[in-house]
């Protein structure tokens, strides 16, 4: 036995942590992580209210479908790639037909002189089959911002009862499985210290 032994035997020990600490921790972070969460799905919602509020619809031709390979580091600096779903857009950016007026009507208001441009979105790999090259779909942006630009359809999903509805059930699962770890490891700390 060398002289070290008992500083790194009481060092081991020291590293283990307490019965119960690491149920504690992780209970804690799961817990503060629920609300985070909640703040960026609100902040997004938030973002697509102002587009219903004050976003204008037009209807825009779809004229391509692109998929693009990505390249990212991943876990252990290892390169992964994803694949990114495109569709280009042909729409009029001087549209005047307000979201809430095409959403009660049904109808885009024709335009004398329209302003044709062009705009790429990334789509669900499965937009690429239910919105074929030639197709038209409504799309709403805000008016001189046509980085806004949503397709109709995926700003009523993603604003919907159930969207939302989904997010809330997981945080609160996520948040009441951390406070039970919390409690748990808690009490272990008690009962053992």
């Amino acid at each position: 036995m060398n002289d070290y032994q008992p500083a790194l035997d009481q060092l081991r020990e020291r590293r283990k942590g307490k019965p119960g600490e690491l149920w504690f921790i992780i209970g804690l972070s799961c817990m503060a992580i629920s609300p985070f969460v909640l703040a960026i799905i609100h902040n997004e919602g938030a973002e697509y209210d102002a587009l219903k509020a004050q976003g204008v619809v037009s209807q825009a031709q779809i004229i391509g479908h692109e998929q693009r390979e990505e390249q990212y580091d991943g876990r252990k600096g290892r390169s992964r790639t994803k694949t990114l779903n495109f569709v280009e857009l042909r729409y009029d950016a001087t549209t005047k037909t307000s979201y809430a007026d095409w959403k009660s009507s049904g109808a885009i208001a024709p335009n004398k002189y329209p302003a044709s441009l062009t705009k790429e979105l990334e789509v669900p790999e499965s937009y690429l089959e239910t919105h074929p090259v030639g197709s038209a779909k409504p799309v709403v942006f805000l008016p001189g911002n046509p980085g806004s630009m949503e397709l109709a359809e995926q700003l009523e999903f993603e604003t919907s009862f159930g969207y939302f509805l989904k997010y809330y059930l997981a945080m609160a699962a996520l948040f009441a499985a951390g406070t039970a770890m919390a409690v748990f490891g808690w009490r272990k700390r008690k009962a053992h210290g």
